[in-house]
């Protein structure tokens, strides 16, 4: 965990969104306290170097892919890959915040603990220097990223799940970026062994579904399972639908 005691800290903003990015990178570096390594999109940070990290203690991370809404079953949230990426190359050697928009699906909060996000804030929680300075500096232990109870997780038959692992089976398969809620067999317009192929390769990764008895979980499971994990189904309340009603008066 970062300490001011220590010094100066490093830090790594990691942002789709130019203009938020660079506006937070500049905001930082005004505060002494703070030393701004690196700032670059999500793709980028996946794909850099592990000397890329030297230096840096903290990296806040904003997960949600802004540009991804408008598209087709593609992931809402790839800055979880940029966690995961941090966690692989430098270990716990990176303090990192995951920022979100929402207040996470459960499937969700477990990629960003499978990920190893430190910690999780929404957007409203760190909207000021002031408030992001406290959160790199002295991170609330309440928003320390922690697995859904195994209760809520056998509700979605994720118990056993590995959420990262099975958004990269979808993302390297035929369907990728094909999948919309209620799509059947017959709307994909992809050979039927591509889909069994599918739903086989998600099994494994610990998706035993609803009936513990089948072996492998039938399409309409899966393809929900899939499309909750990147964001597209059952999606919580924005920002603004969930901060606490300001005081009246």
């Amino acid at each position: 965990m970062a300490d001011v005691e220590r010094g100066i800290v490093g830090i790594a903003v990691i942002d789709d969104d130019h203009w938020r990015r660079e506006r937070m990178a500049e905001e930082l570096r005004t505060d002494r306290r703070f030393a701004v390594l690196q700032v670059f999109d999500q793709d980028t940070a996946v794909g850099v170097p592990a000397d890329t990290w030297s230096g840096v203690e903290v990296a806040v991370v904003d997960v949600f892919d802004e540009f991804a809404p408008g598209e087709v079953g593609t992931d809402l949230y790839s800055g979880i890959k940029a966690i995961g990426t941090i966690e692989r190359l430098r270990g716990r050697g990176v303090v990192t915040l995951a920022i979100t928009p929402h207040r996470s699906h459960p499937l969700v909060e477990l990629r960003l603990c499978d990920a190893g996000a430190d910690f999780v804030y929404r957007r409203w929680e760190v909207n000021d220097l002031e408030s992001l300075a406290d959160a790199i500096l002295r991170p609330d232990p309440e928003r320390r990223s922690r697995p859904p109870s195994s209760t809520v997780l056998d509700e979605f038959g994720a118990r056993a799940a590995r959420p990262n692992d099975a958004v990269r089976v979808y993302e390297t398969s035929p369907l990728s970026g094909k999948l919309r809620t209620e799509q059947g067999h017959k709307t994909l317009r992809m050979p039927r062994r591509s889909v069994d192929r599918l739903r086989m390769r998600v099994s494994l990764t610990g998706f035993v579904g609803s009936d513990p008895v089948r072996v492998v979980p039938r399409w309409p499971e899966t393809r929900d399972y899939l499309l909750r994990l990147i964001g597209r189904l059952d999606v919580p309340p924005s920002d603004h639908d969930a901060r606490p009603n300001p005081p009246r008066g």
